[in-house]
């Protein structure tokens, strides 16, 4: 068999290896999948002992390389007329198993293309920012759903602040007031609005290109809207039915800004430039419906999902009943920001409600059922665009759960 270097040579080349594999394990350095400006995820040591990192032979010049990372990698690649995919015969699918069951339950992450190459060396696969193509955008968290820094550029801050008041900074773009216990939060005092400022209630990061956020929203016990750390959940033993918010802006951040709830424009290919942007959703789930695994993970691979611009009284799995549906295999969903009558400046918001039906079981209230992601279109993202990539991602956990450990402290 062949040494990683030379495995990785062959693929630029064209060449196509079947079944090769790296065992982290065996390696010194279990850092493990560095990916452009993302954190490092460790390469997840499966619970059965499988390989965390396979290549397979997919087509006669088409190979996919799947890591399984201990942690979460939301991927999409994202076309407009003048971004389209490279050409490239190497595909990444990550994957995760949540290792808190026995069997380990799978998750299912969308897989991604225009990749040029990799590096693999120490125990370490690095894909460099150099090599994406593009249209490739990812975001990730560590396996508690945390991220290192809520910038796109990567800084890292050295707050003297507790775990939980550290992770809450990150995922909600907000100066808390003196005084706010994040150890005990009062969430009607968190603003609902992530790309919307007010002078109350002023933003950490100022996004002044473009914001796109995806958040947990929710009714308290009186009724009333109130930003929360996860997603709202409920099942009726068929199904669950989740539901989150989705904001973009394109344009300066200004402070009163009026926020529009409006059904997005589909994604729209023949509209580029400085006016336009385009945004995906991209969702993973730990999956009932795996090949190798049927049946052992929580939720179907088929499904629905309905957009809404007013959050419903009571969630349940008949919301989407009087709107529009898709289906959903996963969650693929694109628009334009931008294009009237969403103009630049306006901060733009709606509702995501999905339905799936429950293949398994899933006990544990410590450790999320779906996560969802919103990505900007790369060349909008490296002119300054979603600066604060904290409130990009949002997980989904079962009704009862408070979500991840350092959530509830």
């Amino acid at each position: 068999m062949p040494s990683v270097k030379q495995f990785a040579g062959y693929l630029v080349a064209g060449a196509v290896v079947s079944g090769f594999f790296v065992d982290p394990a065996q390696a010194q350095d279990r850092t493990g999948f560095s990916m452009g400006r993302l954190a490092p995820i460790p390469l997840q040591t499966r619970a059965d002992g499988s390989p965390s990192f396979v290549f397979q032979q997919t087509g006669a010049q088409t190979t996919q390389f799947k890591a399984y990372l201990d942690g979460f990698l939301f991927c999409a690649n994202i076309t407009n007329p003048d971004s389209t995919p490279s050409t490239t015969n190497l595909k990444l699918v990550p994957a995760h198993e949540d290792q808190s069951f026995e069997p380990a339950h799978p998750w299912l992450f969308p897989d991604v293309v225009d990749i040029a190459t990799f590096s693999y060396s120490g125990g370490r696969l690095s894909i460099p920012e150099s090599v994406f193509g593009p249209t490739l955008a990812c975001r990730s968290t560590d396996a508690t759903g945390q991220v290192p820094s809520a910038t796109s550029e990567g800084i890292f801050d050295n707050a003297f602040e507790s775990t939980t008041a550290t992770n809450f900074a990150h995922l909600i773009n907000w100066k808390a007031p003196r005084g706010f216990d994040w150890s005990a939060p009062d969430w009607s005092q968190v603003p609902t609005d992530a790309c919307a400022p007010t002078v109350d209630q002023p933003a950490a990061i100022v996004e002044d290109s473009a914001c796109v956020a995806v958040t947990g929203i929710r009714r308290d016990d009186s009724g009333n809207l109130v930003r929360s750390a996860s997603m709202w959940t409920t099942t009726d033993g068929v199904s669950l039915t989740y539901l989150f918010r989705v904001e973009a802006r394109l344009g300066p951040q200004t402070t009163g800004q009026q926020t529009v709830f409006q059904i997005p424009t589909a994604a729209d290919t023949g509209t580029t430039g400085a006016g336009y942007a385009t945004v995906s959703l991209r969702e993973a789930f730990e999956n009932g419906d795996d090949d190798l695994k049927p049946g052992v993970g929580y939720l179907a691979k088929t499904g629905q999902y309905c957009l809404l611009t007013e959050l419903p009284t009571v969630l349940n799995s008949s919301v989407c009943a009087n709107a529009p549906t898709h289906d959903s295999l996963p969650l693929p969903a694109s628009f334009t920001l931008g294009q009237p009558p969403i103009y630049p400046g306006v901060n733009q918001a709606f509702y995501v409600v999905v339905t799936r039906p429950i293949k398994g079981t899933h006990g544990n209230t410590q450790t999320p059922v779906v996560g969802v992601a919103a990505l900007l279109e790369p060349a909008v993202a490296s002119e300054g665009g979603d600066k604060f990539v904290g409130d990009d991602i949002v997980f989904g956990f079962m009704p009862t759960s408070a979500g991840f450990p350092w959530m509830r402290r």
